[in-house]
């Protein structure tokens, strides 16, 4: 986990301390060292700060240069395979670290070309000093981001949006309302790659951004597309037995643990669910049992499963360390995790996520695992049991990437995005399976590149980040990826099987292999305290806040769901001190 900044100035010299304050709002993410330098008469300023896992760091003051010195670099992640690819350019000296590698191979190959052939998670930008040109890129599956702010005076790239805003003048950073409207319509606080923010977006993953300087303009070209990855080929070699089935996606899985575990020391999350318990055992076994301890969030009757965490511990070979949460805890650290997003939360259980990673910060752990995304890629979610895929008609059934517009546009970006990303799934599906699967399949494949992406993998890459945290999950890699979605939907949801084993049964068959049947509990996932917390609130805030919800009463149904919207923006507003008129919002 690093923390990448850009910022060019299409108007003149850049302020020098005004960018090295912005920088320093990265510096959680990168702790251990901080890089910058100005280019273009001070036109342009490149920052990187670095949490070491890899390698070791050149120069803990100079950015990572080419060696014609014609490209610089700032980067955030992993490339796992850097060391392959060294040993394939022979023409490469022996790189120190992968960014050492990515900056080092723009001398020999073009960008497309060196995207994609990286294996990993990665956000970064790459400055041409020849050509006067910027590119900046994110992997495909989505775990990294870049945010970019974009208008007539400045670009800004940044890993959060902090640091967008100390660069820029107070007046210019302004609240959409419709970004918040939209909310109201779907499952969580969710976005394609638009923000609430005027000009602040992220970027799409698997999409080469190219900044023209001298043209001041922005060009874009898909390096890797997730909907090319659906094949026929892998669909019928993975539908020939399950006994076939379960032996590749075992090894599949044990190798791309192997392959993402670092050299330094780490630990893992540990829900007792079926993913993240799988994910800790297949570490353990691949490492040999070297794993301390793990984690687990208690939020006492909010999760039965709580009541039989410890009977986990000999199956796992692991101490489960035991973190409660109640709703009183809960709005004690409302604020720190507000301010660590600059957005609403985007699922209500991002308080716990940020104690995790508070708690593995303070182990002096850099690198965790885990598990999120495996219910999107692999079919977990409870409302799939309840969609009824008998329908014909073609559209998107799942209430995780779909949109109600009852409060919003009809024309939402995020809709008219979501609907096109299925419907291209759905007829890659269709040349070689029936409706029905097809349906299904391109279902999961939007649920995970739109609510996997735009909530998990966006929460876990802020709030890990703000913790000095690297977190890293076998589900959500590419190689893993590309193998689900080609995996026959009776491995993702099979309605004909016993009820324990109708969602993901293919994982739950790999988990009783290596843990054991009866640890498959009922596990609501999830938890916090969003609603309860509003009790600790000061009676000013809590007179505003009932006054808002009650002239939401007027206009529209209240339930538990909707409570908790009006509750995470008037949050959202008051803990970041954001000048909405929320009452203007309906």
């Amino acid at each position: 986990m690093c923390g990448i900044l850009l910022i060019y100035s299409k108007k003149g010299r850049l302020n020098k301390q005004n960018c090295n304050r912005s920088l320093g709002s990265l510096q959680k993410r990168g702790p251990d060292a901080t890089l910058s330098s100005f280019f273009l008469n001070q036109q342009l300023f490149i920052g990187n700060t670095i949490l070491k896992i890899v390698g070791n760091i050149k120069n803990k003051k100079k950015l990572y240069y080419s060696k014609s010195k014609r490209f610089v670099i700032t980067f955030n992640g992993e490339i796992y395979n850097y060391k392959k690819i060294s040993e394939r350019y022979k023409k490469l000296s022996k790189p120190v670290n992968d960014t050492d590698l990515l900056v080092n191979i723009h001398d020999l190959k073009n960008e497309i070309k060196i995207a994609k052939i990286l294996d990993g998670m990665f956000a970064y930008c790459v400055f041409d000093q020849k050509k006067e040109k910027i590119f900046f890129a994110s992997d495909a599956q989505g775990e990294k981001k870049i945010f970019i702010y974009n208008d007539k005076d400045l670009l800004i790239c940044s890993s959060n949006i902090t640091s967008v805003k100390k660069t820029l003048k107070k007046n210019k950073i302004q609240i959409k309302k419709s970004g918040l409207k939209n909310y109201f319509d779907l499952r969580h606080f969710s976005f394609f790659n638009e923000t609430i923010y005027n000009n602040i977006s992220y970027i799409d993953p698997g999409v080469m951004y190219t900044y023209d300087i001298k043209s001041n303009i922005i060009s874009k070209k898909i390096f890797d597309d997730p909907v090319d990855w659906i094949s026929k080929k892998k669909y019928n070699y993975l539908n020939r037995n399950q006994s076939i089935t379960l032996s590749y996606f075992d090894k599949l899985l044990g190798k791309v643990a192997k392959k993402l575990t670092p050299k330094i020391s780490f630990s893992s999350v540990m829900s007792g669910g079926i993913d993240s318990t799988l994910q800790l055992k297949l570490l353990m076994i691949n490492n040999k049992g070297t794993i301390k301890d793990s984690l687990f969030v208690d939020h006492g009757d909010k999760d039965p499963i709580s009541r039989n965490i410890l009977k986990f511990e000999k199956f796992i070979y692991s101490k489960i360390n035991i973190l409660k949460l109640d709703a009183k805890k809960y709005y004690l650290n409302l604020k720190e995790t507000y301010k660590c997003l600059q957005l609403p939360f985007f699922s209500h259980d991002l308080v716990g996520r940020f104690l995790i990673y508070k708690f593995f910060k303070n182990k002096k752990y850099k690198v965790i695992f885990a598990a999120d995304g495996a219910d999107e890629v692999f079919g977990g979610y409870e409302a799939y049991r309840k969609i009824n895929w008998e329908d014909k008609r073609i559209f998107n059934p799942s209430p995780y990437s779909s949109s109600t517009n009852i409060f919003s546009d009809k024309n939402q970006e995020i809709k008219i995005k979501s609907n096109a990303l299925w419907l291209r799934a759905f007829k890659k599906y269709n040349t070689f399976l029936s409706l029905k699967e097809s349906r299904m399949q391109a279902t999961l494949f939007t649920d995970y590149f739109m609510q996997a992406i735009g909530v998990h993998n966006i929460s876990t890459d802020l709030l890990a980040g703000e913790n000095s945290i690297e977190v890293r999950n076998i589900f959500t890699t590419k190689e893993v990826i590309k193998n689900a979605l080609n995996l026959p939907i009776k491995y993702k949801i099979n309605l004909k099987n016993s009820h324990l084993f109708v969602l993901k049964p293919l994982l739950k068959l790999l988990f009783s292999k290596y843990l054991h049947k009866k640890l498959i509990y009922k596990k609501q996932g999830f938890s916090g305290f969003p609603n309860e917390s509003i009790y600790y609130l000061k009676k000013k805030q809590k007179k505003q806040l009932f006054s808002f919800i009650k002239k939401f009463q007027y206009k529209y149904k209240l339930n538990k769901a909707i409570e908790w919207k009006l509750i995470n923006c008037f949050y959202f507003k008051y803990f970041c001190k954001q000048k909405i008129d929320l009452n203007k919002l309906f």
